[in-house]
């Protein structure tokens, strides 16, 4: 999990991973050269869920740790708390989920299971429930009820949340690449696809919080050449190029907002 400037939803994110039924687990959370109080909420969190099972990691409990860095972008403290996990658990299974969002109890549990029992499977992925400000349910997201295949990531981020994947092939594709500042994630999924086998578990275990301050919703632009960047890359791997060029469309949507009364 990394984090910037961002306290209203990070205690309850950490308690989404702190209370998973699987309780073999660390969650690294990188604080991302945070300029206010975020780092302290982070370890107030932390510390809290310690003492809570008797001040320490105790046997198959969820725990956790807080490391602070200088800001070098989302992907960057990302590629950070990865390689973090590389040291402490080199073996383990890698996630992640955002600092906005929720994890459902039982997520990291059945994706466990999904891997165990598909030793083919380099990367589950579920389907995600959209939440709002005040975590209401508005229903499942449509990207992850779509089919998956190869090509068809090519246009579509359906492999949205939540994904777990075995190291090997976070490893074979070079880890997250840090200069997708918006899209890091999807350049992160095109990569894996052209390597290893990507799965489906049709089960909602990921709550994806939209609000005014996402990455999805404040930094659209950016995020769609980030995007684009991504797909071209992944077009010019697959010789696509050669014979396919990227067309894009943007649909813009206005919206009418009452001023604040005087």
């Amino acid at each position: 999990m990394t984090v910037r400037n961002r306290t209203r939803y990070l205690e309850a994110a950490i308690r989404s991973v702190l209370t998973q039924t699987f309780g073999d687990l660390l969650l690294i959370i990188v604080d991302d050269g945070s300029t206010d109080d975020t780092a302290l909420v982070a370890e107030g969190v932390v510390a809290a869920s310690a003492s809570s099972h008797g001040g320490g990691r105790g046997e198959r409990i969820p725990w956790a740790i807080v490391v602070r860095r200088v800001h070098e972008g989302r992907f960057a403290a990302l590629r950070h708390a990865h390689e973090l996990a590389a040291e402490i658990a080199p073996d383990a299974l890698l996630g992640w989920v955002d600092s906005d969002d929720l994890l459902v109890d039982t997520a990291v549990a059945e994706t466990v299971e999904y891997l165990d029992a598909h030793p083919a499977c380099a990367m589950v992925y579920t389907q995600h429930l959209l939440i709002d400000e005040q975590s209401r349910v508005r229903g499942v997201g449509p990207r992850c009820l779509l089919p998956y295949s190869e090509r068809g990531l090519l246009l579509t981020f359906v492999t949205h949340h939540f994904r777990l994947f075995r190291p090997e092939v976070y490893h074979a594709v070079g880890g997250v690449d840090a200069s997708f500042a918006a899209a890091g994630d999807y350049d992160f999924c095109l990569k894996i696809s052209e390597r290893a086998s990507i799965e489906h578990l049709a089960r909602p275990l990921y709550c994806y919080r939209e609000h005014e301050d996402s990455i999805s919703t404040g930094r659209q632009l950016e995020q769609v050449a980030c995007t684009v960047r991504a797909i071209e890359a992944a077009m010019a791997r697959r010789g696509l190029d050669r014979t396919l060029s990227l067309r894009v469309s943007l649909q813009p949507k206005f919206s009418l907002e009452e001023r604040p009364r005087q």
